[in-house]
């Protein structure tokens, strides 16, 4: 919601493109509740806010009262409409809210009790398709949060959700996640094999190499696509004891418009996550093949880009990976069954089983894949990058992808830029103080003008 103050009162008159009408508000903080009228015009909406306070002057507790299913869902939904960068969740939530409290619209708000709780949730677990279904936890997680926003703002007193008994709140496990607890020692020997054979053969799976490079290090699918090269700190300065990226933003298909949209994070999964200093060079490898693959100059774009430069769409990007997915199973003794359903989602889940069998805390891990959990808070306000840097400088060890696999690395992007006509000289065609820069600032034969 865009605001324009039109009024110097205490409160705010503004536009909502929400409600599509003019708003006066007097804030929360001036009486108990949040006071507020709506109008064609400003003058109606200041009109209307003044009845709206007379009222409530005249019995404070009949807001509680009266206030129906249908008031209380709209203004928490507008609330979390308001500059929320995922547009896909909400729509959803908007969605499913909707569907499931249809028949309770009318019902006052006060009246919603454990019952009526129950009784939406069993509908949803009732029209899905299977038994397993994974709506009926939603709808217990949603109208949780739906009724704390309500006990938030004064409208009830009591969270009925929090009386369901712990036996009859809804569980489920999806297929994925069964898998890969069931498989993880297969998903941790895949992960490893993944990271090898695309550095082996950079000039089929350079791409690759970086989307399983990133999700090594806990980012999700829709965060890799949307990766670009100036969200990392110190990665081109040389600087590689300091290097972290900053998850902000991810690529994903807007749920309303069918459009592939960059958005922003606005909070919960924002993250910066410390770089090992030897994938640190690993990066900067893959941007200089990243470059000379497409003939890029100074490039700060997408890290991960299809044959026209553009960015992968979730499509693309899972095609790349069943074709990695499909050479292990053929070149590295994978068992289609087993292997065939791994996610790139999933290597996430071996990279946090690796740093906890190196010694790292759940806590740790947590914020490093920026899991959104309310138990975490503190953890969220007092970890210290040098704390989760402990725990992820282990995984190229872990990984079994570090120095020793400079050699591999070089010899395949050497052997990938050798074939373009625009790429470098080699190695081999460089003079003797040029090699000695390479040798001593830089891997896998960066021009030494790179590091001035």
């Amino acid at each position: 919601m865009t605001k324009a103050l039109y009024g110097g009162d205490g409160g705010s008159i503004f536009w909502s493109p929400t409600y599509h009408t003019y708003v006066a508000r007097w804030p929360k903080g001036q009486y108990k509740h949040r006071i507020e009228g709506r109008g064609n015009t400003p003058k109606k909406a200041l009109q209307n806010r003044a009845k709206h306070l007379a009222a409530y002057l005249a019995d404070p507790d009949s807001k509680e009262r009266d206030m129906t299913v249908r008031t209380a869902l709209e203004r928490y939904l507008a609330e979390k409409r308001e500059g929320n960068a995922r547009a896909n969740t909400i729509t959803r939530k908007t969605e499913r809210l909707g569907r499931y409290l249809a028949p309770y619209m009318g019902m006052k708000l006060t009246d919603v009790n454990r019952g009526t709780c129950m009784a939406v949730i069993t509908t949803a677990k009732h029209n899905a398709k299977t038994d397993n279904s994974r709506i009926g936890q939603q709808m217990y997680s949603e109208l949780n949060q739906w009724l704390e926003w309500c006990l938030s703002n004064d409208y009830i007193t009591d969270n009925p959700v929090k009386r369901i008994k712990l036996d009859d709140r809804p569980r489920y496990v999806s297929k994925a996640r069964e898998a890969t607890e069931e498989y993880i020692e297969q998903r941790i020997t895949m992960g490893k094999w993944l990271l090898r054979h695309t550095v082996e053969h950079m000039a089929d799976y350079g791409t690759t190499y970086g989307m399983v490079l990133a999700a090594s290090m806990g980012l999700r699918a829709g965060e890799i696509r949307g990766l670009c090269w100036d969200v990392f700190d110190h990665l081109f300065d040389d600087d590689f004891d300091h290097t972290r990226i900053h998850v902000r933003r991810q690529y994903d298909r807007d749920a309303q418009t069918g459009e592939w949209i960059l958005r922003d994070y606005t909070k919960g999964r924002k993250r910066t996550i410390p770089v090992p200093k030897t994938w640190a060079e690993d990066w900067i490898s893959y941007y200089t093949w990243q470059c000379e693959r497409y003939h890029l100059t100074n490039y700060q774009g997408y890290c991960f880009i299809d044959e026209k430069q553009r960015p992968l769409t979730g499509g693309k990007q899972q095609k790349l990976w069943n074709e990695v997915k499909e050479a292990y199973i053929r070149d590295g003794g994978g068992d289609p069954k087993i292997d065939g359903s791994m996610r790139l989602h999933d290597m996430r889940h071996v990279s946090a089983s690796l740093m906890v069998m190196g010694g790292a805390t759940v806590e740790q891990v947590q914020v490093i894949l920026g899991h959104m959990s309310p138990n975490m808070t503190e953890y969220y306000t007092h970890l210290s990058e040098s704390f989760e840097r402990s725990a992820i400088n282990h995984l190229p060890e872990l990984m079994e992808h570090g120095d020793e696999y400079d050699a591999i690395m070089s010899e395949s992007i050497a052997a990938d830029v050798n074939t373009n006509p625009h790429t470098e000289p080699s190695y081999a065609d460089t003079t003797a103080d040029e090699k000695e820069i390479r040798e001593e600032n830089g891997r896998f034969g960066l021009p030494p003008e790179f590091f001035k």
